[in-house]
């Protein structure tokens, strides 16, 4: 469609419906040769694998590194061109995310998994692979794929879908958007070629045999078993209140961020919302004295957990 267009996702254009071409030629293979696709790839390729694989169900297996999982949340500098060559006539292809939606809706192609995925329209098995220094895509596309498919955390690395049939395992092999080295790549194919082995054998696998490096994986209180320790301390003195939440760090985590709650009585009277510090001050209203403070935690996904004090503002006075 054009010389200079270095990314497209396999996902087609305006003139041919290519995911659900390229989808009846694998599953064509499948059927012909009687085996088990396993598709797999990286970053634009790895949004490829997950569609594929999706479409494909129970005769594919998908291994997948630092993928999109909506390729329309990655960089405007490769998106738009693609829209721009695959798409052309007219005044274009909209430059707002909703009207990209939109446009694509009409063409009959899918821009992201997680819709399809939520729906039980899955691989067989999945096995996805996050660099944990990869902050862009962890944000944008783990994160999410997480929160969307109702994963349930192991611990801080490892994240399941409910059927164990799919993995997404946090790793730190490198530099931000780095390849899977083949060090890791080649074994874990080796292993996902033999249908009996299952995603949960080979997360362990790199859980045992990958490096670690210094890269902080997404917190989830949820994987921590330490919902309940949250603290709030209080002190108030002449020049105003004080309030620090204390929590059990993790220190491969990415911090959580902090909001506070200032009740005088049964009134909120102040507020400081979610920040990364720990701790805020605020100036005691003379008529509405401070008597309870609740602190929140807010982790990766959205999750929170909250604690208060349940003092009367002489003991705030006092130590909190």
């Amino acid at each position: 469609m054009d010389p200079q267009l270095g990314l497209a996702w396999y996902a087609g254009n305006g003139r041919q419906s290519t995911q659900a071409l390229i989808t009846r030629v694998l599953a064509g293979i499948a059927a012909r040769l009687d085996v088990e696709l396993l598709l797999i790839g990286g970053s634009g390729g790895g949004f490829a694998a997950l569609q594929f694989a999706g479409r494909l169900g129970g005769i594919a297996s998908a291994l997948v590194w630092n993928p999109q999982t909506d390729f329309l949340k990655y960089y405007r500098s490769s998106v738009q061109p693609y829209l721009e060559a695959c798409f052309p006539g007219g005044t274009g292809v909209s430059s707002t995310k909703a009207g990209q939606v939109a446009k694509l809706a009409r063409e009959g192609v899918r821009h992201e998994v997680i819709t399809a995925y939520a729906a039980d329209e899955m691989p067989k098995r999945l096995l996805y692979v996050q660099n944990a220094s990869d902050t862009f895509h962890v944000e944008r596309h783990a994160v999410p794929f997480i929160e969307g498919l109702g994963m349930r955390a192991i611990d801080q690395h490892r994240y399941a879908t409910l059927d164990g049939n799919g993995m997404l395992w946090f790793g730190d092999w490198g530099i931000g958007h780095d390849a899977m080295p083949k060090n890791l790549l080649i074994p874990l194919v080796s292993r996902l070629l033999d249908p009996s082995i299952g995603v949960v054998e080979c997360a362990e696998w790199l859980q045992e045999n990958a490096p670690r490096g210094n890269a902080k994986v997404p917190l989830s209180f949820a994987g921590t078993g330490t919902r309940a320790s949250l603290q709030v301390r209080a002190n108030l003195s002449e020049t105003g209140l004080e309030v620090h939440c204390t929590w059990e760090d993790k220190e491969e985590c990415i911090p959580p961020q902090y909001a506070f709650y200032v009740f005088s009585g049964e009134e909120r009277v102040q507020t400081r919302w979610y920040e990364a510090s720990s701790t805020a001050r605020f100036p005691v209203i003379p008529d509405k004295p401070p008597t309870r403070v609740v602190g929140f935690a807010k982790d990766s996904f959205g999750d929170k957990i909250y604690a208060m004090t349940n003092a009367a503002s002489k003991d705030l006075a006092n130590n909190g």
